[in-house]
């Protein structure tokens, strides 16, 4: 009798432990590595804060600044409230033949929270430029990384980007808010395209997370409708089968239709502005 309830009390106790969730702990070398990937990156991050320090204390300049921002009619009115109609005027209108909507609303943004008056805190506008870059700086780190890339090469293309003189106009100029902008959902999708190409699972989520940040990306400036050919590169760096229809055409179509929309958007405020027009070019190049 007494065997018989010892046996039915471990069976009891054998039962409660296979309800107990098994804590999946992960390897000291997995642990190991995450801690070295964020410390390279924080460096890296870091290196490239300390460059673009000196544009904090930037002002505005008179090429491009009034009409994108200190004159522009639609950011009037969040001097003093929340306008819904100039948020809409923002997204069907252009700037000087750009449409470039989302860094025209990230301005409303800033001047309605922070800068009723942006000629008295240039500095706002200055800081998110540059957090904007540290942000595409380090998703340059992971995506060199997720492309097995050595660490050193990784470390090294990241600063390469981040502190590159080419990039000292985009983040110190407050108009080219669009390249900081763009480059950031531009990268972020590309960094979860690479994610839906590796993870076994949740490719779904993957995939329709790389589709709304590129969306971003295409609001924020037109060089956004290369994001198709970005990832059409992607594939035959990790050797899928890039030219099958499947793959090239119906797994691309949304960057394909995105693509062409807002190529044509654009061509249309571009010619509304007369910039097409071969008599106004600086230069004029032949075929």
């Amino acid at each position: 009798m007494a065997k018989n309830k010892a046996k039915t009390v471990t069976q009891q106790q054998s039962i409660q432990s296979s309800k107990t969730p098994i804590k999946k702990e992960i390897p000291a070398s997995k642990k190991t590595n995450q801690f070295y990937f964020l410390l390279t990156a924080l460096v890296v991050v870091v290196i490239t804060l300390l460059v673009f320090i000196p544009s904090f204390s930037l002002l505005f300049v008179n090429w491009d600044d009034p009409t994108n921002l200190l004159e522009n009619e639609s950011l009037k009115a969040f001097a003093t409230h929340w306008n819904w109609q100039s948020v809409k005027q923002i997204f069907t209108s252009d700037i000087i033949g750009n449409y470039n909507p989302l860094p025209i609303f990230t301005f409303a943004l800033e001047k309605y929270f922070f800068a009723n008056d942006p000629l008295l805190n240039p500095f706002v506008f200055h800081f998110n430029n540059v957090i904007l870059h540290l942000m595409c700086t380090f998703l340059v780190f992971f995506i060199f990384t997720k492309l097995e890339m050595s660490r050193t090469a990784a470390i090294i293309g990241a600063l390469l980007f981040g502190i590159h003189p080419m990039r000292v106009e985009s983040v110190a100029w407050i108009t080219e808010r669009k390249d900081v902008l763009y480059g950031f959902f531009f990268l972020a999708s590309t960094a979860c395209y690479i994610l839906y190409l590796q993870k076994p699972t949740s490719k779904t989520k993957w995939y329709l997370l790389t589709i709304l940040l590129s969306l971003f990306a295409y609001f924020s400036k037109v060089q956004a409708v290369t994001l198709p050919l970005t990832m059409v590169a992607l594939d035959f760096y990790f050797k899928r089968k890039w030219l099958s229809p499947k793959i090239l055409i119906i797994e691309k179509l949304p960057w394909w239709i995105l693509s062409l929309t807002f190529g044509f958007i654009n061509i249309y405020f571009l010619k509304q502005e007369n910039s097409l027009n071969s008599s106004n070019a600086v230069v004029n190049y032949n075929f």
